[in-house]
C-alpha cells in the first residue's frame, strides 16, 4: 500500500456499504474505508481493479480465503466476500488504525541514537517483532507462507495490537509438523496444479526476498523463506539498514550471489548491538535454505529468550542503581550522625 491515500474513484458498492474514503492502493486493487450499515461499524473494503483477468481473480479470492482461515489475534480478520454491482470482487476486513512497523522502527532508532544505547523502547520494538513471528509461526503451522513480509506490511494499532497485513502473495504449501488438531488452510488453488504460480517467476519485494524466491524456485519456497524476510526486518531493527543496501538488478544479483552480509554488530551502529540478536539475524540470512531456522516458531523461542534475559538484566541494573543511591544516603547519614 502507498503511504498517502491516492486519488481513486469511489467503487460502486452493494447497498450494505457506504463509501467514506480510500485508504491505499496495491497491485491488485484498492482498499477503502466504508460503513457497514447492517452491523453498524466501519470496515476496510478491498476491491479488485476492473481490468484484472481470471488468474488475478483467483489470486484475489485466495487472499481472502487465506486471511479468513488464519484466525489469529495478529492477523486481520475477514468479514465478507462478494461481487460489486459492476462485477468486481471485493472482501471486507477489520480496519486497522495505527502506524506501520517501519514508522515505529525509525522513530525508535532515532530516539535510541540520541541516547547512544538500545533501551526500553528498543525492547518494545523487539516485542512487536516477536508478535509478528508468533503470527507467522501460526501461519506456518497451518501450511501457509506469507512471501511478502516487510515493515510496511505490519501495523501497530492504536492500542498496541500488532497485525500482519497483505496476504496477497501467500502460498499454501502444507505442513509436515503441524499439530494433529490443527487444520491446514485450503483455497481455490490448493488442489489444482494448473493454478499455481509459474516456476521461474519471482513474486515479492526484492529487499526482503530470499535467493529461492528471487530465482522463482517454488519447490524450495516454504517457511524458511519467510524466516529470511524476518531476518532482514530484525537486521533493520538492529542497525537501521537492510543487510544489502543495493537496488535493482544489483540487489537481486547480491542476494543470489556470494556478496558478503556484514553481521549487524559489525555494521558500525551508534549503539552496541546485542550479540544474541545479531546471531539470530545472521542465522535467518543464510543463503542455503536448509541452514536457516526451519520456521518462525524457532524465532519465537529465540526472541522470547533474549527478551527474558534483557528484562532480567534491566531489573538487575535498576537494583544496582538503587543500591548505589542508597549507599550515598548511608554515607550522608553516617556523616550527619558523627557530626551530631
Amino acid at each position: 500500500m502507498s503511504d498517502a491515500p491516492p486519488q481513486v474513484e469511489p467503487p460502486v458498492l452493494p447497498d450494505r456499504y457506504v463509501w467514506r474514503e480510500v485508504l491505499g492502493t496495491g497491485g491488485m486493487g484498492a482498499v477503502h474505508r466504508v460503513d457497514d450499515t447492517v452491523l453498524g461499524r466501519v470496515v476496510a473494503l478491498k476491491v479488485m481493479q476492473a481490468d484484472m483477468g481470471d488468474g488475478d481473480a483467483l489470486r484475489f479470492l485466495e487472499e481472502a480465503q487465506v486471511a479468513a482461515q488464519l484466525e489469529h489475534p495478529s492477523i486481520v480478520p475477514v468479514y465478507d466476500y462478494g461481487l460489486t454491482p459492476d462485477g468486481r470482487r471485493f472482501f471486507t476486513m477489520k480496519e486497522v488504525r495505527g502506524r506501520t512497523f517501519r514508522r515505529e522502527m525509525r522513530a525508535t532508532l532515532r530516539a535510541e541514537a540520541k541516547e547512544g544505547r538500545l533501551g526500553a523502547r528498543f525492547h518494545r520494538l523487539i516485542g512487536a517483532l516477536h508478535r509478528v513471528c508468533e503470527a507467522v509461526a501460526y501461519a506456518h503451522d497451518r501450511g501457509v507462507v506469507h512471501r511478502d513480509l516487510k515493515p510496511t506490511n505490519v501495523m501497530i494499532g492504536a492500542f498496541g495490537e500488532v497485525l500482519v497485513l497483505d496476504w496477497g502473495l501467500a502460498k499454501v504449501v502444507g505442513s509436515l509438523e503441524r499439530d494433529a488438531d490443527t487444520e491446514e488452510v485450503e483455497t481455490v488453488r490448493s488442489h489444482d496444479d494448473s493454478l499455481q504460480t509459474v516456476a521461474g517467476r519471482a513474486a515479492g519485494t526484492p529487499s526482503y526476498m530470499p535467493p529461492e524466491q528471487v530465482h522463482g524456485d517454488h519447490l524450495l519456497i516454504g517457511p524458511p523463506s519467510d524466516v529470511w524476510a524476518l531476518g532482514v526486518i530484525l537486521y533493520q531493527c538492529l542497525t537501521g539498514h537492510r543487510p544489502l543496501s543495493l537496488k535493482g538488478r544489483a540487489l537481486l544479483d547480491a542476494i543470489v550471489g556470494d556478496h558478503p552480509i556484514v553481521p549487524p554488530n559489525l555494521r558500525g551502529s551508534p549503539w552496541e548491538v546485542p550479540e544474541a540478536l545479531a546471531g539470530i539475524a545472521m542465522d535467518c540470512l543464510q543463503r542455503d535454505v536448509h541452514r536457516r531456522p526451519a520456521n518462525a516458531s524457532v524465532l519465537v523461542e529465540r526472541l522470547a529468550a533474549w527478551m527474558d534475559g534483557d528484562s532480567r538484566a534491566r531489573r538487575a541494573a535498576d537494583d544496582v542503581r538503587r543500591a548505589v543511591a542508597r549507599g550515598a544516603d548511608v554515607q550522608r547519614l553516617r556523616a550527619e550522625a558523627k557530626r551530631l
